[in-house]
């Protein structure tokens, strides 16, 4: 048996009417879409009442539906022709519209900036790669002074122990 959701297979023993091990749990997950909400003078693609197609149009006024707390709008089509058969459309709810979609010059903008983000991140990241690096060869320095130190202070101590030992034979 596969769960739906996550695909993970699990076995269900048709006879004894249990599984030979747990069954993960489900999660729950909504079927209504969230959709951002629209402010005044945006741009937006509604089909008109009586129209086949769907028109381009700009949102006029934003309303609270008093029932349902829903946000409502007017809206008004950009296009003269359907300007005259349909002046406004009111209490259009927010699931009958959608986003005008950008023209290619704008997509083509947008996708520059997502590529010189991409950038500036990479960029960020291999500075801070670079300086991580630096601070271990700095640390790394560090301490192969102090053994190198160590070493000429432990050489110094013997040859003073060597020097004094001499003097203490000599007298």
């Amino acid at each position: 048996y596969m769960d739906p959701v996550c695909g993970e297979m699990f076995y269900y023993l048709a006879h004894s009417g249990f599984s030979q091990w747990q069954r993960p749990k489900i999660p729950h997950q909504s079927i209504e879409r969230v959709l951002e909400p629209f402010h005044l003078e945006d741009a937006v693609v509604f089909r008109f009442p009586g129209c086949v197609k769907p028109e381009h149009a700009k949102v006029i006024r934003v309303r609270k539906d008093q029932d349902t707390g829903e946000r409502m709008y007017d809206v008004e089509p950009e296009d003269e022709r359907q300007r005259m058969k349909t002046p406004v459309a009111k209490w259009v709810p927010r699931k009958n519209l959608s986003r005008k979609p950008k023209s290619a010059e704008a997509m083509e903008l947008d996708k520059e900036e997502k590529a010189w983000q991409h950038q500036l991140y990479r960029a960020r990241q291999a500075k801070e790669r670079a300086e991580v690096r630096q601070a271990l060869k700095d640390r790394q320095k560090e301490i192969e002074r102090a053994n190198e130190l160590e070493e000429r202070s432990g050489e110094r101590k013997r040859k003073f122990d060597v020097d004094a030992c001499r003097e203490k034979r000599a007298q």
